[in-house]
């Protein structure tokens, strides 16, 4: 039996059997009830897993330039929310608890195609991929 349908039994048993004093406050949803609200980016009931978008500060950058990418939870939540990048590799820079990202561009970049994408993982699960990001440094004209 869920949380609250516990505490709704309870309440509406001792309304019919007459025990004095069974006066119950129920939290309004997402402060503690039934479906906490979630930390993070998104929010939302913990028994969802996040559905999450991925957006970059520049999409065609040139030499020596940081990229920023930020993985935002769009449905779902909770309060532990973890994010992970792909690919990985030594130059991107992640904080796996904020979902950014920091890419910093180099002349053997320019003329590559580089694609992104992230996921994000809650007590529910991990979300599927997100959108694909895709960064075509230029060479400085």
């Amino acid at each position: 039996m869920r949380k609250l349908e516990w505490v709704n039994f309870l309440f509406i048993t001792g309304i019919v059997l007459g025990i004095p004093g069974c006066q119950i406050t129920i939290p309004p949803p997402g402060t503690g009830g039934d479906e906490p609200s979630g930390g993070g980016d998104g929010g939302g009931p913990v028994d969802q897993v996040p559905v999450v978008s991925l957006q970059a500060s520049n999409t065609t950058p040139q030499p020596n330039e940081t990229i920023q990418l930020q993985c935002s939870v769009t449905a779902g939540g909770g309060e532990t929310i973890r994010y992970t990048f792909q690919p990985t590799f030594g130059r991107l820079t992640v904080d796996e608890n904020s979902g950014r990202a920091n890419f910093i561009v180099t002349d053997t970049d320019v003329g590559v195609t580089l694609r992104f994408t992230c996921t994000a993982q809650n007590e529910a699960g991990t979300s599927a991929p997100s959108n694909e990001v895709v960064i075509t440094p230029s060479a400085p004209p």
